[in-house]
Formats: C-alpha cells, structure tokens, sequence
C-alpha cells in the first residue's frame, strides 16, 4: 500500500502520525509490552473502538531494536440493528472507568 517502505511521519499527517508514536513510545521507553484501547473517530462520529498491543524486541540486555504491534478494531455497534457489540461494549466501559466483569 502507499505507507509501505515509509516511515510514520512520512506518510501520515504530523498530527495522526504523533498521535500513533505516542502509543509505541511506552514500551520503548520502559522495554516492556503495553496494551492500549481507544475510540477511533472519523469525521467527528466514533464507528470503532481499538485494542493495541505493543512489545519491544531486542537481544537480552541490549535496548530494542524493534517494536511488534498488533491492533484489532471492533465496531461499536452492530450495523444491522445497530445494538452494541459485546467486545466493544466491554472496551468502553473499561475507557471510561467503569467497573467490567471477568469474561
């Protein structure tokens, strides 16, 4: 695709690309694996929310050298009658503080 071969800042907005960085930098900067979740907005309206996993690989006592990600989206809502999706339900009450339960 058009990012392939570029770095973030070269092929996002200095804005979004920031704002993707902000993520890595955590686990980079403490060598430990971080797990981030949020809501994804378009165009001032919220369809998705997100769950990112992130860990710095390097040799043993060496710093990283490289960062794996993974990011699964979940729609907030179902789009054929538009309830809201359990995994994402239960991602935004963890976004917003609310207790959730085991599952």
């Amino acid at each position: 695709g058009p990012m392939t071969g570029k770095f973030i800042d070269e092929a996002l907005p200095p804005h979004i690309a920031a704002k993707w960085a902000s993520i890595w930098h955590g686990a980079v900067e403490t060598e430990q694996a971080q797990r981030s979740i949020g809501r994804v907005e378009i165009d001032g309206k919220q369809f998705y929310v997100f769950e990112k996993f992130c860990a710095p690989l390097g040799l043993d006592g060496a710093p990283p050298t490289m960062i794996i990600v993974a990011t699964f989206f979940h729609p907030i809502s179902d789009s054929k009658d538009g309830t809201r999706n359990a995994i994402s339900a239960h991602l935004l009450n963890e976004l917003d503080g609310a207790a959730t339960p085991d599952t």
